[in-house]
Protein backbone atom coordinates (compact mmCIF):
# COMPACT_ATOMS: atom_id res chain seq x y z
CA UNK A 1 0.00 0.00 0.00
CA UNK A 2 0.93 3.53 -0.50
CA UNK A 3 0.62 6.72 1.27
CA UNK A 4 1.06 10.29 0.02
CA UNK A 5 1.28 12.79 2.86
CA UNK A 6 0.28 16.33 1.69
CA UNK A 7 1.09 19.22 3.29
CA UNK A 8 -1.58 21.30 3.74
CA UNK A 9 -1.95 25.06 4.24
CA UNK A 10 1.55 25.39 5.55
CA UNK A 11 2.86 28.84 6.69
CA UNK A 12 6.40 28.79 5.05
CA UNK A 13 8.89 31.03 7.14
CA UNK A 14 12.43 31.64 5.15
CA UNK A 15 15.90 32.67 6.98
CA UNK A 16 18.67 33.80 4.77
CA UNK A 17 21.85 33.89 6.77
CA UNK A 18 24.12 37.15 5.80
CA UNK A 19 28.25 37.08 6.29
CA UNK A 20 28.80 40.75 7.19
CA UNK A 21 32.09 41.91 7.92
CA UNK A 22 32.59 43.19 11.30
CA UNK A 23 33.48 46.83 9.99
CA UNK A 24 30.08 47.09 7.99
CA UNK A 25 28.29 45.63 10.80
CA UNK A 26 29.85 48.15 13.31
CA UNK A 27 28.73 50.69 10.36
CA UNK A 28 25.34 49.58 10.41
CA UNK A 29 24.53 50.04 14.16
CA UNK A 30 26.11 53.25 14.36
CA UNK A 31 23.60 54.26 11.58
CA UNK A 32 21.10 52.68 13.25
CA UNK A 33 21.36 54.79 16.54
CA UNK A 34 21.80 57.72 14.07
CA UNK A 35 18.81 57.03 12.13
CA UNK A 36 16.40 56.56 15.45
CA UNK A 37 17.57 60.37 16.74
CA UNK A 38 17.19 61.64 13.42
CA UNK A 39 13.96 60.24 12.64
CA UNK A 40 12.31 58.86 16.14
CA UNK A 41 9.01 57.51 15.40
CA UNK A 42 6.82 59.16 18.53
CA UNK A 43 4.14 55.98 18.94
CA UNK A 44 5.53 52.51 18.18
CA UNK A 45 2.57 50.27 17.24
CA UNK A 46 3.68 47.41 18.76
CA UNK A 47 6.71 47.68 20.64
CA UNK A 48 7.10 48.26 24.45
CA UNK A 49 9.98 50.48 26.34
CA UNK A 50 11.88 50.35 22.99
CA UNK A 51 12.79 52.88 20.16
CA UNK A 52 11.72 52.72 16.30
CA UNK A 53 12.51 54.89 13.14
CA UNK A 54 10.12 56.08 11.31
CA UNK A 55 10.10 54.65 7.93
CA UNK A 56 12.88 55.57 5.91
CA UNK A 57 13.83 55.63 2.54
CA UNK A 58 16.49 53.49 1.17
CA UNK A 59 19.71 56.28 1.74
CA UNK A 60 22.31 53.67 2.75
CA UNK A 61 24.21 51.80 0.49
CA UNK A 62 25.40 49.09 2.94
CA UNK A 63 22.39 48.80 4.09
CA UNK A 64 20.29 48.54 0.52
CA UNK A 65 22.94 45.78 -0.77
CA UNK A 66 22.37 43.81 2.43
CA UNK A 67 18.87 44.01 2.00
CA UNK A 68 18.45 43.59 -1.59
CA UNK A 69 20.54 40.56 -1.82
CA UNK A 70 18.39 38.95 1.22
CA UNK A 71 15.41 39.48 -0.65
CA UNK A 72 16.77 38.07 -3.91
CA UNK A 73 17.80 35.03 -2.14
CA UNK A 74 13.47 34.69 -0.50
CA UNK A 75 12.32 35.40 -4.01
CA UNK A 76 14.48 32.70 -5.64
CA UNK A 77 12.17 30.07 -3.51
CA UNK A 78 8.87 32.35 -2.89
CA UNK A 79 8.15 32.82 -6.86
CA UNK A 80 5.88 35.71 -6.43
CA UNK A 81 3.08 35.67 -9.39
CA UNK A 82 2.54 39.39 -8.56
CA UNK A 83 5.26 42.18 -8.70
CA UNK A 84 6.80 42.47 -5.26
CA UNK A 85 7.87 46.28 -3.74
CA UNK A 86 10.24 47.08 -0.80
CA UNK A 87 10.40 50.92 -0.58
CA UNK A 88 10.99 51.82 2.99
CA UNK A 89 12.47 50.18 6.19
CA UNK A 90 12.52 51.35 10.07
CA UNK A 91 14.97 50.16 12.71
CA UNK A 92 14.19 48.80 16.19
CA UNK A 93 16.55 49.88 19.31
CA UNK A 94 15.21 46.91 22.09
CA UNK A 95 17.08 48.50 24.83
CA UNK A 96 17.30 45.74 27.97
CA UNK A 97 13.65 45.07 29.32
CA UNK A 98 12.10 46.06 26.32
CA UNK A 99 9.61 43.70 23.79
CA UNK A 100 6.86 43.56 20.91
CA UNK A 101 3.48 42.38 21.64
CA UNK A 102 1.58 40.11 19.81
CA UNK A 103 1.01 41.41 16.40
CA UNK A 104 0.61 41.34 12.66
CA UNK A 105 1.57 43.41 9.52
CA UNK A 106 -1.77 44.73 7.55
CA UNK A 107 -1.60 44.51 3.95
CA UNK A 108 1.66 43.17 3.73
CA UNK A 109 2.86 40.00 1.64
CA UNK A 110 5.93 39.46 3.76
CA UNK A 111 6.96 40.69 6.96
CA UNK A 112 10.96 40.80 7.11
CA UNK A 113 13.78 41.41 9.74
CA UNK A 114 17.50 41.55 9.48
CA UNK A 115 19.42 41.68 12.53
CA UNK A 116 22.41 43.69 13.20
CA UNK A 117 23.27 43.03 17.37
CA UNK A 118 22.09 40.23 19.25
CA UNK A 119 23.21 39.75 22.71
CA UNK A 120 22.28 36.68 24.16
CA UNK A 121 19.22 36.64 25.76
CA UNK A 122 18.21 39.91 23.94
CA UNK A 123 14.19 38.59 22.69
CA UNK A 124 13.72 35.73 20.38
CA UNK A 125 11.11 36.54 17.52
CA UNK A 126 7.81 34.05 18.57
CA UNK A 127 5.87 33.17 15.28
CA UNK A 128 2.30 31.67 16.52
CA UNK A 129 0.54 28.92 14.64
CA UNK A 130 -2.85 30.51 13.05
CA UNK A 131 -4.34 27.36 12.54
CA UNK A 132 -7.49 27.11 15.73
CA UNK A 133 -7.60 23.18 14.86
CA UNK A 134 -4.16 23.11 16.65
CA UNK A 135 -4.99 24.84 19.61
CA UNK A 136 -7.94 23.17 20.13
CA UNK A 137 -6.82 19.50 18.73
CA UNK A 138 -7.08 16.75 21.66
CA UNK A 139 -5.06 14.80 19.34
CA UNK A 140 -1.09 14.67 18.69
CA UNK A 141 1.52 13.97 15.80
CA UNK A 142 4.60 11.91 16.78
CA UNK A 143 6.58 14.34 14.62
CA UNK A 144 6.94 17.93 16.52
CA UNK A 145 6.45 19.65 13.41
CA UNK A 146 2.68 18.88 13.53
CA UNK A 147 2.56 20.13 17.05
CA UNK A 148 4.34 23.58 17.55
CA UNK A 149 1.61 25.77 18.54
CA UNK A 150 4.59 28.54 17.92
CA UNK A 151 8.13 28.32 16.68
CA UNK A 152 10.95 30.61 18.09
CA UNK A 153 13.93 32.37 16.45
CA UNK A 154 17.06 33.03 18.15
CA UNK A 155 18.65 36.02 16.22
CA UNK A 156 21.92 37.02 15.24
CA UNK A 157 24.02 39.14 13.48
CA UNK A 158 23.15 39.28 9.31
CA UNK A 159 19.99 36.78 9.76
CA UNK A 160 17.22 37.94 7.89
CA UNK A 161 13.92 36.17 8.56
CA UNK A 162 10.81 36.22 6.05
CA UNK A 163 6.90 35.37 6.62
CA UNK A 164 3.71 36.39 5.77
CA UNK A 165 2.66 39.63 6.92
CA UNK A 166 -0.76 38.04 8.39
CA UNK A 167 1.27 35.91 11.27
CA UNK A 168 0.84 36.80 14.46
CA UNK A 169 4.49 37.58 15.86
CA UNK A 170 5.89 39.20 18.88
CA UNK A 171 9.52 39.05 20.44
CA UNK A 172 10.39 38.26 23.97
CA UNK A 173 11.93 40.62 26.41
CA UNK A 174 15.24 41.64 25.75
CA UNK A 175 17.01 39.96 28.85
CA UNK A 176 20.82 41.17 28.37
CA UNK A 177 22.50 43.76 29.34
CA UNK A 178 22.90 45.42 25.97
CA UNK A 179 20.68 47.13 23.22
CA UNK A 180 19.29 44.55 20.41
CA UNK A 181 19.33 46.36 17.02
CA UNK A 182 17.29 45.30 13.74
CA UNK A 183 15.75 47.03 10.28
CA UNK A 184 12.24 45.63 9.92
CA UNK A 185 10.37 45.79 6.61
CA UNK A 186 6.91 45.35 4.44
CA UNK A 187 7.52 43.48 1.54
CA UNK A 188 3.65 45.02 -0.30
CA UNK A 189 2.52 43.85 -3.72
CA UNK A 190 3.74 47.02 -6.96
CA UNK A 191 1.02 49.36 -7.90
Amino acid sequence: MDIKENQLFSTPVWSVENSIADDTLAKLIEYAYAATEQWPLDTPVSKRHGRNSQPINFNNPLLTEILYNSLQAVKSVYEPVVELSLEKYWININPPGSYNVRHTHPRTVLACTLYLQTPVDSGDLVLYNMNPAQVFSAYSFKSAQYNYTEFRVTPRPGLFVAFPGWLDHSVDENQSTQDRISISMNIVTHE
